[in-house]
């Protein structure tokens, strides 16, 4: 609350400065100082306020520093895998009384320096008897009790702050829920297998797999995987766009194809690593956390994208009203401002979308009433969009263009229409049951959506002025 209150007091003052130059210049102070200040706050209690840490961090979005100060940003990241460790000795407490052995008796060696730190655990690189090399993910041991005052400070801060009157509340019980939730490894060796199976297809992608037979609520064992490198780091000897289209194609086909939704697709959990010849191949870590769309859900938003990319607007606001009832625009516009073609009433929304930011008249409370009605619902849509938020970040971090997940989005959406068997990852058996129509139909769908993606895009880079002008002079027809 001390750090809370110092930064509006800074940010006041920064703002009352009238010349722009020297504004422009206390604002970018502000935010240097207290960027460090929160990334000092959480690396210091952890847990999570280290988990609020990566949240911040990922969500770049296509807004820049009108979303998160890029100052935040680059603070604030290294907490995704650099947090504070313990001591081996400490974090391995939980080994023996868990699994009421001791780490003698169940490896041969072993790194006494953790690999990676986050917000709930620290990897260690292992050694088992038979000489397997594996990662030994471990809970820090007083987490559990640590986490209830933790929880009890943030309804407290949601109950007190109240920014711009909204009760925040709810926020902090699900961040409750959902961090509860990933305190439970048995949860997620369960994921990480379920993800592995829908990923095997793809030779370009990798999920560790899990070791039975060390595993609890509290230890985590999978296969040891070396030569990870950063996604929001140098890769030398990578091939960007390859590793942006992969990342893209994963992170729409998991949800709508499987209803399946990875919670924090960050740069500590998303990672690349070279295979000569082969090309890069994309490592996705740590399934805690993963949401659920329940069928009726994932077919919704199947059928939201692909109007939004066909321009069908009464597709749109059919499918976008069972997400956001009333407030129906405005969801496509959290998917991708590119879809403001399809929900288009003024010229400023087109400024808007090829801006890569929501348009003027959008106001918080627009937003907050939206994201209550997805809230109250019996839906994991709001998990998806988070999740769709960090890959956002992700990809602006390889330098790979909002066409790339526009166009991954819609295919993956195609192929979520279609019956299993002509999805992606069916055997070749499978594919034999579909029949030549189905086949001739998918084909044409995703001829048809490729161009249409291609054509918005064209439209926003080339056209947008001239569009915004015809709709100033002829109104919003």
């Amino acid at each position: 609350m001390a750090l809370f209150q110092a930064a509006k007091a800074d940010y006041e003052e920064a703002w009352k400065e009238e010349d722009p130059a020297l504004q422009a210049a206390k604002v970018n102070s502000a935010h240097a100082k207290h960027a460090t200040e929160c990334y000092k706050l959480a690396k210091t209690h952890g847990g999570i306020y280290c988990k609020a840490a990566q949240f911040v961090a990922s969500l770049q979005g296509g807004a820049g520093d009108k979303g998160i100060p890029s100052q935040y940003i680059e603070a604030l990241s290294a907490l995704t895998d650099q947090a504070n460790s313990l001591p081996f000795e400490t974090a391995s407490a939980c080994l023996i009384e868990d699994l009421e052995k001791t780490p003698e008796e169940l490896f041969e060696k072993w790194c006494p320096e953790a690999i990676a730190a986050a917000s709930l655990a620290q990897v260690h690189d292992v050694t088992m008897k038979n000489g397997t090399r594996v990662a030994l993910k471990l809970q820090y041991p007083d987490l559990r009790k640590q986490m209830a005052s933790d929880f009890t400070v943030f309804q407290t801060l949601g109950a007190g702050i109240q920014p711009g009157g909204y009760d925040l509340r709810w926020l902090a019980t699900d961040i409750e829920k959902f961090i509860t939730q990933e305190l439970d490894f048995t949860i997620e060796a369960k994921n990480s297998e379920n993800a592995r199976r829908l990923l095997a297809h793809r030779r370009d992608v990798m999920v560790p797999a899990v070791v039975p037979d060390i595993a609890s609520q509290r230890v985590l064992c999978t296969t040891f995987v070396d030569g990870l490198q950063r996604l929001d780091g140098p890769l030398p000897g990578m091939d960007r766009a390859a590793l942006g289209l992969t990342v893209a194609e994963v992170f729409a086909q998991l949800p709508l194809l499987h209803g399946v939704v990875h919670g924090d697709p960050h740069a500590g959990n998303v990672y690349a690593r070279a295979r000569g010849p082969a090309g890069p191949q994309v490592v996705v870590l740590d399934h805690g956390l993963h949401h659920h769309l329940v069928e009726e859900d994932r077919l919704a938003l199947c059928h939201l994208i692909r109007a939004c990319c066909l321009g069908s607007r009464g597709a749109v606001r059919r499918h976008g009203e069972h997400f956001a009832g009333p407030l129906w625009r405005l969801f496509p516009l959290v998917l991708n401002p590119t879809f403001a073609f399809a929900v288009v009433q003024r010229a400023s929304d087109i400024q808007a979308a090829r801006a890569s930011r929501l348009p003027d008249d959008v106001s918080l409370e627009d937003v907050w009433k939206a994201m209550l009605a997805m809230h109250e619902s019996d839906s994991d849509i709001l998990g998806a969009l988070h999740s769709l938020g960090y890959v956002r970040g992700l990809l602006n971090s390889l330098g790979v263009s909002e066409r790339v997940r526009v166009l991954a989005l819609a295919r993956a959406a195609t192929y979520g229409l279609y019956p299993p068997a002509l999805r992606p990852g069916a055997s070749a058996e499978e594919a034999r049951t579909a029949s030549a129509m189905a086949r001739a139909g998918l084909w044409c769908s995703l001829a048809t959506i490729r161009f249409r993606v291609e054509l918005l895009f064209i439209l926003l880079a080339c056209l947008a002025p001239f569009v915004a002008v015809y709709l100033r002079v002829f109104g919003k027809r």
